[in-house]
Formats: C-alpha cells, structure tokens, sequence
C-alpha cells in the first residue's frame, strides 16, 4: 500500500510544471526570482487552480505518513505551528487496526483453534501475517469492540 501511495504522490507531482512541483516538495521559501514570477502570476490568472491541486496533494499526502511528517514540519517552519495545525491533515496515530483480519480470525475460530487459525491466515495473507498470540489478542479486541457497540 505505501508502495503504490508514494507512486501515486510522484506521478501526480511529476505532472506538475517545475515551480507548483518545487512549491509543495521544498517550499516557496526555496523559490528563485523567476520562479516567484511565475507562482504569482499563476496565482494570479487561476487562484481556484491551487485550491484543487493543494487538495489533491493533501489527499496523496495522507497515505504516505512519512512525507506528511516531512512536510508538516517544513510548514511549521515557515508559517508557524498553528496554522499549520490548522490547515493540513493530521498525522495517523499508531499502527491501523487489523479489524478485517479480526473478522476473519473470529469466523474461523468458529472451527478451529489459535494456532490453526494463524497457520490458515497465513496461507491467505501471506507469510508471516501474524502469530498463535496475535491471533488471540486479535480476537479478543475485536469481540470487546463488538460487545461495546452493541
């Protein structure tokens, strides 16, 4: 997934004109003469444009942490730590839940145990997916979760 995310990010990067390109990689603060002339008059001609391109790198951003990492602190270099926080998107926190692998492990825990389970996800996902212990852990989180939002 984070393979394809930066391959989406640089394709839709690569397709910019060099300044829009420089603009969200490195900053307007890294911008030549020549550059600022052309960002401005862009800006100038079609402000709405930046509006759709920013949200579109916003979107790309958000699947690729690291760069939103990266560029997050850049903007909070140059313009300061509230509006930054204010207009870009927030960094995920932690790990994403595993709640399909859950799902799969309580429907197989119907007819199996722990370590088969784990062997059977295995085989599916692939090698080294998860863990006897993982799968346990995983199972009881999701029946917790599930017991609460009833």
């Amino acid at each position: 997934m984070s393979n394809d995310a930066e391959k989406d990010l640089s394709a839709f990067l690569a397709a910019l004109p060099a300044y829009k390109r420089k603009q969200f990689e490195q900053g307007l603060s890294s911008f030549t003469q020549e550059e600022w002339n052309q960002w401005i008059e862009w800006m100038a001609a079609a402000p709405e444009q930046f509006d759709e391109l920013w949200q579109e790198y916003s979107r790309l951003l958000q699947r690729v942490p690291a760069k939103l990492r990266e560029y997050r602190k850049r903007m909070m270099r140059e313009n300061g730590r509230s509006l930054t926080e204010a207009i870009l998107p927030g960094i995920p926190a932690g790990r994403p839940r595993k709640d399909a692998l859950a799902k799969e492990a309580v429907e197989l825990k119907l007819r199996m145990n722990v370590p088969q389970i784990a062997t059977e996800l295995n085989k599916r996902h692939g090698k080294d997916t998860t863990t006897p212990a993982a799968i346990a852990k995983l199972i009881k989180r999701y029946r917790a979760r599930t017991k609460s939002n009833e």
